[in-house]
Formats: structure tokens, C-alpha cells, sequence
């Protein structure tokens, strides 16, 4: 007779990576897979989308370290334990802009505005086509109109590398 003996040692755990995240844009955190093991993440209760899982999603409001522990189940049952940092930078505002005048005469342009513009961001202007038409300053005029035509404003920090979430606005003719 032939016998199979498997022998199961500790769980070894993937690279560890520390995350730093931009409003909106959360990371998969995690150690990868880790066969006939469970998971454990601490902090429980918080802002993980599972709790005993190899990769949970991560939304934290403030920076947070997370602690894994993985249990291999199989004989003998042994542990170990990684922690992973996210730190989260500061929430950039989406824009609100107005518009001189609106309605616009046809061949006539308009002057768009950051309301209360921040002199530490930058402005993405883009038609809706999403073409980029200026970059920088807190402002846009457009070019000569015939037709009611949507853009998109958005504010990008060139310190952090996150930008806000999408304006969208329409200037009517």
C-alpha cells in the first residue's frame, strides 16, 4: 500500500504594500492568496468591505493601519500577521463655476469662473467630447458659440496627484 503524506507549514504571506489613496479612489489592500487559510482584518468594525477575505477594499476616512491575520487551516493550524498602512491625503472639492452670460447670443462667447478657486490647484477644463482645452488657471472663455455646448471643469493638486471629482456645466445658446 502507498500512502500520501502532505506536510502544511505556516502560511507564508504575499509582499505587503502600504497604500496612499486620493479621495474617491480606494485601494484593494491585502496579502494575496493564501491556499487553505482564513483571514482576519482589524480594525472590526470599519472601513473594509470584508472582514475574512485575502483583499478587502479600503475606505478610510483618516490615515489607518490594518492588521491581518492568516490562520492556515489545515494540520497543524499556525498563524501569521502583516499590517498595511493607508494613509489618506486631503479631499479636494469638485469646482462650481458661473457663467457670464448664459444664455449666450449665437456667435457670441461666454466667461467661466471657479467660484472661491483655490491657489493651490490647478483647473482641468474639457469639452464634453473630452478634449482638453486649458489647464491652469481658474478661468475659461469660450470660443465663439452657435450651439448650447456642455464642458467639464475639474481641480487637480500637482502636490498630492488627486483631483476632484467632475464639474458639469452647460452653456446654453
Amino acid at each position: 500500500a502507498v500512502a500520501t503524506v502532505s506536510v502544511v507549514t505556516s502560511p507564508i504571506l504575499g509582499p505587503v504594500n502600504n497604500y496612499t489613496i486620493c479621495n474617491s479612489f480606494p485601494p484593494y489592500i491585502g496579502v494575496g492568496s493564501v491556499p487553505s487559510s482564513s483571514f482576519t482584518w482589524t480594525p472590526n468594525p470599519g472601513s473594509l468591505d470584508c472582514y475574512n477575505c485575502a483583499n478587502p477594499l479600503a475606505t478610510p476616512s483618516t490615515n489607518t493601519i490594518y492588521s491581518v491575520t492568516v490562520t492556515n487551516t489545515a494540520c497543524p493550524v499556525s498563524t501569521a500577521t502583516a499590517n498595511v498602512s493607508v494613509n489618506v491625503l486631503p479631499f479636494i472639492p469638485a469646482p462650481t463655476v458661473s457663467i457670464t452670460p448664459n444664455p449666450v447670443c449665437s456667435g457670441g462667447s461666454a466667461s467661466i469662473s471657479v467660484i472661491s478657486p483655490d491657489p493651490g490647484l490647478t483647473y482641468l477644463w474639457r469639452t464634453s467630447s473630452g478634449g482638453y482645452l486649458n489647464n491652469g488657471p481658474p478661468y475659461y472663455v469660450t470660443p465663439t458659440l452657435t450651439t448650447t455646448t456642455a464642458y467639464y471643469v475639474q481641480s487637480y493638486s500637482a502636490t498630492t496627484g488627486c483631483s476632484s471629482s467632475i464639474t458639469n456645466f452647460t452653456v446654453n445658446v
